[in-house]
């Protein structure tokens, strides 16, 4: 009986109340509901009824915007709905399970890509730091959570980045293909990302790069090279397996779905309209959001963001996330993964700030010639989930130091008196 009560090596008694803590954090996101009234809004994917979501999208033609293959992807989420309201659990119930649920499994997965980053060297305060950064950093308050009202599926490509990514390490740290189930089953439960494949592309680039960086720190390993090979191969074979039913119907309507796509506007007018906030300083702080400084009628769609483009304390402040985070390198000059962050990261900066100066010509050419890249419009809505992972565990990192050595100072102080 023991042997079944007892828990897993890895739940020490540090990691159960670290997780306690991003759980109950995760409790904030019930708070967002005001009067008891459902959050939804005509571009979302939260259905008023999943019985009829269930049903329209298991078909690759939708009534309203016509051939829409990819929603099919969709049907574990749309089955797990539809089973809620069966059993009788009331559709506000259920939206605020989703949000909790979404919310919580973001800091849940950077702390485990935490975890697989510090590999030995575990440092509590690094996991926790990063989880709760991630979970609440200027991009997620303002691109998903701030934006509630147009919820849409990157709040599920943003909860499933890192630890897609902390599968995909530890798998070829550790030559152990099981992890290929790991990853699967996490885009299963995070299905509805796919239905605007411009969200997991960006995890999909991240894990190629991270493949790269591999393969050149390990070039000297014929062994490692070749299982990482294999490693990606099979994910990429069992996966176009698994979802072979609505990549055939997509690939077979892309171009009526391209066309279709087009009617909201001209994809370059999209792309250069959107880039002209996301400059190279806008995107260091996190607020390179278009919408952050637009309005309607005069009115702003975010009422509080004049403090913060404006105030000149908000404005220093903004300026530490970035600082704090690159400050990591200063530290820990030698460590692999601190290092292909903070390259992930100006590599990114320099992807989503689009058509925007410097060197935005390039970015403008590669708009204009890649096929499909109408998809990747809003280049700053797309890629820039991808800074906040990094600076999550970088962020953490430097604090951690810092904490250190400000322990190791004050001991010395004591000491010395």
């Amino acid at each position: 009986m023991n042997c079944f009560l007892s828990r897993p090596k890895f739940l020490t008694n540090d990691v159960a109340l670290d997780l306690g803590i991003i759980l109950v954090v995760g409790f904030l996101s019930i708070t967002w509901f005001r009067g008891n009234f459902l959050i939804k809004s005509g571009d979302s994917f939260f259905g008023l009824s999943p019985n009829f979501q269930l049903t329209s999208n298991s078909y690759i033609w939708n009534p309203v915007v016509g051939s829409y293959a990819q929603e099919i992807g969709g049907l574990p989420y749309y089955l797990f709905m539809t089973f809620l309201g069966n059993i009788g659990v009331p559709l506000i119930v259920s939206e605020k399970m989703l949000f909790y649920f979404l919310f919580t499994f973001s800091g849940l997965s950077m702390y485990y890509l935490s975890t697989v980053l510090m590999g030995n060297h575990q440092k509590r305060l690094i996991g926790l730091i990063s989880a709760l950064f991630y979970m609440m950093n200027s991009f997620t308050l303002i691109n998903i959570w701030g934006n509630i009202i147009d919820f849409s599926t990157l709040v599920f490509a943003y909860a499933l980045l890192p630890v897609s990514l902390g599968l995909f390490i530890k798998g070829l740290n550790t030559k152990n293909f099981r992890y290929l189930f790991f990853i699967l089953i996490a885009w299963l439960i995070g299905s509805v990302a796919w239905l605007n494949p411009a969200f997991m592309i960006p995890i999909v680039i991240v894990l190629f790069l991270y493949m790269s960086f591999f393969i050149m720190i390990e070039r000297k390993n014929k062994a490692k090279i070749i299982f990482a090979l294999k490693f990606c191969f099979i994910l990429l074979l069992i996966w176009l397996f698994l979802n072979l039913f609505w990549i055939l119907p997509a690939v077979s309507l892309i171009a009526q779905e391209y066309g279709t796509a087009q009617l909201s506007g001209s994809y370059l007018s999209v792309f250069i309209g959107t880039s002209s906030t996301a400059s190279i300083m806008n995107n260091l702080r996190l607020v390179g959001y278009g919408t952050l400084y637009s309005n309607f009628l005069g009115d702003p769609y975010f009422t509080w963001s004049g403090v913060y483009l404006s105030n000149p304390f908000f404005i220093i402040m903004s300026f530490l996330i970035p600082i704090l985070a690159f400050l990591a390198l200063l530290f820990n000059q030698k460590d692999k993964y601190t290092f292909s962050l903070v390259s992930l990261a100006i590599i990114d900066i320099f992807v989503m700030k689009g058509a925007h100066s410097p060197f935005g010509e390039l970015n403008l050419w590669l708009f204009q010639n890649v096929p499909f890249a109408g998809i990747f419009r809003n280049s700053y809505e797309k890629f820039a989930m991808i800074i906040p992972m990094c600076y999550a565990f970088l962020i953490g990192s430097s604090v951690w130091y810092l904490y250190d050595h400000l322990k190791k100072y004050l001991i010395s102080f004591g000491d010395n008196q």
